[in-house]
């Protein structure tokens, strides 16, 4: 499939109506303009999480759902 969303052949096969990207492991996302995919994924999509004190681990919405209701912000960061 190529960027404009046809098959090599010529066959679309779909449409783009938005794009989410989640900049904090576990937090809300938001709706981008343009990505940048590469072979690892969306550049900044989960490009930073939290470190559980306890535990010394990346912390996850399994073990905190309340990170679900928060939103990450990385504008300030680009």
């Amino acid at each position: 499939m190529t960027a404009s969303g046809t098959h090599s052949a010529g066959t679309v096969v779909g449409t783009v109506a938005e794009v989410w990207r989640y900049p904090v492991k576990s937090m809300q996302g938001r709706t981008a303009e343009v990505i940048e995919v590469t072979g690892s994924g969306v550049i900044g999509d989960r490009a930073v999480g939290l470190i559980d004190r306890e535990t010394g681990r990346l912390a996850s919405a399994k073990r905190f759902a309340r990170l679900l209701e928060a939103t990450g912000d990385d504008e300030a960061a680009t």
